[in-house]
Order: structure tokens, then C-alpha cells, then sequence
């Protein structure tokens, strides 16, 4: 069985540390078993997975090459999944990305990590924020094929249309129509050309990225 975060008194010490520094932080336990702290300070992402270039390197089978990553900075941070083995936060799987609070624990593979954060009340830039719009599987999707092309070379500036999504998921043009209308409205997308609104807004946020693909 593998000990909890702060099962010495040399590991607790560590773990009081940071969270008296007053910054963001990850703590988990590598492979040998031993207790690790990533302080995030300055940083503005974390990734995660099996390849040399990840910031935190997991070599579990069940972890995949690029898992996920964190982004953000100060004490807001989120975290985005890009593995189909899939990244939890608080025992639920995410779908999108997902704002972290201290103390919420994500697992990766057979590793779960500790998420520690500072009370951050006057970072009204971020604190405020509107909270992402929850989205389902199938919407998920439809977001990452009418993205495609945007990620291909020579159509930087074409959205996937209604009959290639439809084709690509095996499902009638009518329902990629209606899954697309929810979107607009979930996402507050207006305008004259919102396919391609909507593409580039879940591309800066995070909810699509190559990785999907």
C-alpha cells in the first residue's frame, strides 16, 4: 500500500514548507516511492506524462506519452486531459478542461497527485472569471472535428462543415446541427461566421488542442 503525502515526519516537514510558502504547488510520489514537491511559482504550465520532455516524467504503462497538462498562473490554475486513459480530479473524470481548488487530488495513471494553492481573494483578474461551460462527450466530439482542419496544414482557415463532422462520427447532419446550436449558446458564440468563432474560442481556452486529434 502506498503511504499518504506527509507519512514521515521529514516528508510532512516538506509538505508544511509548501504550503507556508504561499504558492501553487504539486506533491506525489515517483515511482521509488518517494515524496515529491513541484513548486509552481513563476511557471505558466505543467505537463505530464511518459515522454523525457514532460515536467513531471511517469512511467507507468497506464500513463500515457503526453497525459495532461496544468495551466495558469498565481493560484488559479487548470488542468486539461489529453490521454484516452483519462485524468481525474476528485475521483471524477474531466472532459474539459477544469479549474483546480487546494487540496484536490488528480490522478494520472496509478499516481495521484496533491494540488495545493494559497487563498488568492483580490486576483480579480482571474478570480471572477466566468466558469467554463460544462460540456458532454458527444459535444466534446463535435468541438474536436469541427477543429481538425484549423490543426491542418493549408486550411488554416476552414472550420470542418456540418457533413464532414457528421461523416467523421457516424452520425446525421441534423444532430451535428442541434449539437452545434447547444455550443453557440453554451459558449455565448454571436455573429455572422460563429463556426469559426466558436473553433477559435475552444482552441484558446484549452477544451480543443492538437493533442485531440
Amino acid at each position: 500500500m502506498v503511504p499518504p503525502l506527509g507519512h514521515t515526519p521529514r516528508e510532512f516537514r516538506a509538505l508544511k514548507m509548501a504550503r507556508d510558502a504561499e504558492e501553487s504547488f504539486l506533491a506525489w510520489r515517483d515511482d521509488d516511492g518517494c515524496q515529491q514537491i513541484l513548486m509552481l511559482g513563476d511557471r505558466k504550465q505543467v505537463t505530464i506524462g511518459r515522454l523525457s520532455d514532460r515536467d513531471i516524467v511517469l512511467t507507468d504503462a497506464a500513463v500515457s506519452r503526453e497525459h495532461c497538462m496544468l495551466f495558469g498562473r498565481g493560484s488559479r490554475w487548470r488542468i486539461r486531459n489529453d490521454s484516452t486513459n483519462g485524468t481525474f480530479v476528485a475521483a471524477q473524470r474531466i472532459l474539459e478542461p477544469v479549474w483546480l481548488q487546494d487540496d484536490d487530488k488528480i490522478t494520472v495513471g496509478p499516481t495521484m497527485f496533491l494540488f495545493g494553492c494559497p487563498p488568492d481573494p483580490d486576483d480579480t483578474d482571474v478570480a471572477h472569471e466566468t466558469p467554463l461551460p460544462k460540456i458532454t462527450e458527444r459535444e466534446q466530439d463535435v468541438l474536436v472535428e469541427l477543429c481538425r482542419p484549423l490543426f491542418e496544414a493549408g486550411k488554416a482557415n476552414a472550420t470542418a462543415t456540418t457533413k464532414d463532422i457528421a461523416e467523421r462520427l457516424h452520425r446525421a447532419p441534423s444532430g451535428v446541427s442541434e449539437i452545434l446550436t447547444r455550443l453557440y449558446a453554451k459558449f455565448d458564440i454571436t455573429g455572422k461566421d460563429r463556426r469559426t468563432a466558436l473553433a477559435l474560442h475552444v482552441m484558446k481556452i484549452g477544451i480543443v488542442s492538437r493533442r485531440h486529434l
